[in-house]
């Protein structure tokens, strides 16, 4: 598990799984799930920055995951995320698209518009080179009927 930590407190926690991935910064923090089968759980939280704050390390850990499981469906819980900057929208759109031959879609559920607008901005833009969709939720149970019918519950 890599980890870089600051002391601001995170709030990324999922059904007290440990996460193969934890980045905790002054900003807030981004954690990586996997679950089976072939789901990659992203949990985020926190202000504007937070997830381009994990950077590098989470591009690393996503990469191994897809290169090990072959294909996977990307979950986020970014309820609790209150920004998402550009630079992450970016950073985000690009690793996808790069992976589009191992990534099914992707399903996040958002409390902020700014963060669903940000995922809409790049659903489209990655619809416009892969057949790739990324869907915004903002009722959890929605969200989490999307990812207990992924995960066969």
């Amino acid at each position: 598990m890599s980890t870089a930590s600051t002391e601001a407190p995170c709030d990324c926690a999922f059904e007290g799984r440990t996460p193969v991935s934890s980045v905790t910064t002054e900003r807030g923090c981004f954690h990586i799930y996997e679950l089976p089968p072939n789901i990659l759980l992203t949990v985020a939280s926190g202000r504007e920055g937070s997830l381009s704050g994990a950077g590098s390390s989470a591009v690393e850990v996503m990469t191994r995951i897809v290169e090990e499981q072959g294909s996977i469906l990307m979950f986020g819980d970014w309820e609790r995320l209150e920004q998402y900057d550009s630079e992450a929208r970016k950073m985000w759109t690009t690793w996808v698209k790069d992976n589009h031959q191992r990534v099914q879609g992707g399903h996040y559920l958002v409390s902020s518009s700014v963060v669903a607008m940000g995922i809409n901005v790049a659903s489209m833009a990655l619809q416009l080179v892969t057949p790739i969709k990324l869907q915004a939720y903002t009722d959890r149970d929605e969200w989490a009927a999307a990812l207990a019918e992924a995960r066969g519950d």
